[in-house]
């Protein structure tokens, strides 16, 4: 099946206005208010969780640059904003990253095999410590993919495969349905082995049969043992030195305040801080205890998930599984107003005692965000294994580019042709296989026609083709364009820091 979300008809492209967007009133209006009270509390944020905010308050605002697009038939154009690329809550560049991300992990990365989604929660006690500490993230994050290798590379030699090559990658995703920082693993592996030849010239897949509740648990419990050894050898037990949690504390006091109330789902600042976000819903007053699904096992805090599954030949599944791993932690349709002081976050899942929204306050809003901006310069895609950027035989695994989804043809003849990509001697191949591995990243236009079927440089009004013909930067001449087109010259305004909020809690306002 195509790749691309199907669709009867092709709709017009309508460019976004972020500025009509709640989540864009409140950042706009309460941000840098948020801002100077955390500072005269002595307490301040990072600067590349303030840089993201503010790049997210002019991502998609004509007034501060755009691209030009225009028909060459008809002349009809129109201005493309530019985007903050920001990687924490930003609905839209997180949206495109994560139908970027699926598109390149299906055309380029996953093998035509069987694939398994492995999700790992953390402990309460310990989301603190791997939200704060990238290293001690990536730490745990070996510990649960070398605990997976282990036991899909048994499970081949206990079947006489004798080389096994297990793969795989894994998105950490930072938050809950409802905002709460919550650290957790989201890895996708191969449902078998490839087993490489002698020669090391082809590879063979083989499947092996999914894991068995009891197996589920003795991994987990496996994953809590490495995990605890790890955790004493860092000096991260709690009658141990201290841990990343009061280093936090001591450097970014305020992003620790920031992290501690959204891993609790409570409020950090103000008088109300420490009190949990008020539910709303068809609460139940003895509420079912949650039962542990197939392939599922707790132990010690730590959560396994095994029982997801997409079939070989199924591109668009194995499409889905991947946007669902990079999906975005906030889209606008889930916000709306409450009164003057709260809104409410619409649960994609209701609670098991029936919350379906939870009202936060403006700071309440904006602590969590702050929470969930990841630190700059981090891979949000790791990958195991066979897969890894540097392991041995990926390219007996990868598909090879302009075969999207299809495993590379390989050679298992030593004494190859000149011309054959199994003779890594020859120039000729070697400037062939170097083609091959170029990949070309989707541009915007092609994102939107795979996922949203729609197309933004078909022209309205004559369905001819539309061509980008510049960027604009320079102030004036954004002014001018946009005059000539009707469109807002100015950026939506930004409030300064204002007095504190009414500080009356939810409950007296509604009772």
């Amino acid at each position: 099946m195509d790749a691309t979300c199907p669709t009867l008809s092709s709709p017009p492209y309508q460019p976004r206005s972020p500025e009509q967007t709640l989540l864009y009133e409140v950042l706009s209006t309460h941000f840098e208010s948020f801002l100077e009270r955390a500072v005269a509390d002595g307490r301040s944020l990072p600067a590349f969780v303030v840089r993201e905010v503010r790049a997210f308050l002019r991502c998609g605002i004509r007034a501060h640059g755009f691209t030009r697009v225009r028909c060459a038939s008809c002349r009809h154009e129109y201005a493309l904003a530019f985007s903050c690329k920001g990687r924490g809550f930003c609905p839209s560049c997180t949206g495109r990253h994560m139908a970027e991300t699926a598109a390149h992990l299906v055309d380029h990365v996953l093998p035509d095999v069987p694939v398994r989604q492995w999700v790992l929660t953390l402990p309460f006690e310990l989301r603190l410590a791997v939200a704060y500490d990238p290293d001690l993230c990536s730490a745990i994050l070996r510990l649960f993919a070398g605990v997976l290798a282990q036991r899909n590379c048994d499970a081949a030699r206990a079947r006489g495969i004798r080389r096994p090559q297990w793969g795989g990658f894994t998105v950490t995703q930072r938050f809950g349905s409802d905002l709460r920082l919550n650290p957790h693993f989201h890895t996708a592996t191969f449902d078998g082995v490839f087993e490489v030849s002698a020669d090391g010239c082809s590879a063979t897949f083989h499947q092996i049969e999914g894991p068995s509740d009891l197996e589920v648990a003795a991994i987990v419990d496996r994953i809590y043992g490495r995990a605890l050894r790890l955790l004493r050898r860092r000096g991260l037990l709690p009658d141990d030195e201290p841990g990343p949690a009061d280093a936090l504390s001591i450097d970014d006091p305020a992003l620790a305040q920031c992290y501690a109330g959204a891993v609790r789902g409570c409020a950090a600042f103000g008088p109300h801080a420490g009190r949990p976000a008020h539910r709303l819903g068809r609460l139940l007053r003895d509420a079912p205890p949650e039962a542990l699904g197939p392939r599922c096992a707790r132990s010690h805090g730590f959560n396994l998930h095994a029982n997801v599954t997409v079939p070989a030949g199924d591109r668009w599944a194995r499409e889905r599984l991947c946007r669902y791993l990079t999906r975005p932690a906030l889209s606008h349709e889930r916000l709306e107003r409450l009164d003057e002081e709260h809104v409410g976050l619409r649960l994609k899942t209701p609670y098991s005692d029936g919350t379906e929204m939870i009202a936060l306050s403006h700071d309440e809003l904006i602590e969590r965000l702050c929470a969930l901006v990841p630190r700059p310069r981090r891979h949000r895609v790791r990958y195991h294994g066979v897969l890894a950027p540097a392991a041995r035989f990926r390219s007996l695994v990868v598909p090879a580019p302009g075969e999207p989804g299809l495993p590379p043809k390989r050679s298992a003849n030593p004494s190859a042709a000149p011309d054959d990509p199994a003779n890594p001697d020859d120039p000729a191949t070697a400037s062939l296989r170097s083609k091959r591995r170029t990949i070309r990243r989707l541009l915007w236009a092609e994102l939107l026609r795979r996922t949203f079927g729609v197309d933004p440089l078909r022209c309205p009004s004559c369905a001819g083709r539309m061509k980008m013909i510049a960027s604009i930067h320079e102030a004036d001449v954004v002014r001018a364009i946009l005059e000539c087109h009707g469109l807002p010259t100015e950026a939506p305004f930004i409030r300064p820091s204002r007095g504190p909020p009414d500080e009356r809690s939810l409950w007296e306002v509604w009772w």
